[in-house]
């Protein structure tokens, strides 16, 4: 019976660790709201872990950045917030020197990228962007660790785009820069949160309702 009672109250939630949403406001109050309600059990994986951990019940409702081309399926999604990125370069460049960066102010810096597999729908996103530009856009590996990075860019190797939830690193010689309009309309992280689509404990569905500013059942 206690068992029955504790999967009944206990609500497992997974965020993913590409954003740090104590610094999105759009989101923070409502998930610091969704904390203090019953027992709550919290993970910080990459979204590719946490659906996987949903589809396995080890997780019953995740924030994710963008859907998931796999298993659509098994999961119910709905959008939460768009998170814009920002432009990570080094402050010695001329780029700097303006409000909104262009990626042609900067196409002698070779833009630090990661593997599609990390996030297959993120990932093709930019690169439909990329691939308007009016220039090839020179690439270098994203190394694991983004403080070294961040280093790498401060010295003036290169540049990154970032969640501007993430640009909270300050180095000398690195600075952050919004996007002008028309690469900021394309270059962004849509926010989601799932669930299994059959779904149906109280539970779960008020977390989400929590989340969507929606009435509890």
């Amino acid at each position: 019976m206690d068992k029955i009672k504790n999967e009944e109250t206990y609500l497992r939630i997974g965020l993913t660790s590409t954003l740090n949403f104590n610094n999105i406001p759009e989101l923070s109050n409502k998930i610091k709201a969704l904390m203090t309600g019953g027992e709550i059990g919290t993970s910080h994986l990459v979204s590719s872990q946490l659906l996987r951990f949903l589809s396995k019940e080890k997780i019953d409702l995740v924030v994710i950045g963008e859907q998931s081309l796999h298993n659509k399926h098994d999961f119910q999604s709905y959008w939460l917030y768009r998170e814009p990125l920002l432009l990570a370069l080094p402050s010695s460049h001329p780029g700097s020197l303006k409000e909104k960066v262009s990626l042609t102010d900067v196409a002698d810096l070779s833009l630090f990228w990661f593997s599609r597999n990390a996030n297959p729908v993120f990932y093709d996103k930019c690169e439909s962007y990329f691939q308007q530009l009016p220039f090839l856009l020179k690439r270098c590996q994203e190394p694991d660790d983004s403080l070294v990075m961040l280093s790498s860019i401060a010295r003036g190797k290169g540049m990154a785009l970032m969640p501007r939830s993430m640009c909270i690193s300050n180095q000398k010689g690195l600075c952050y820069r919004e996007l002008d309009k028309v690469a900021a309309q394309s270059l962004n992280i849509d926010i989601y949160a799932a669930i299994r689509k059959n779904e149906s404990r109280e539970v779960v569905i008020n977390g989400l309702n929590r989340l969507l500013n929606e009435k509890e059942v």
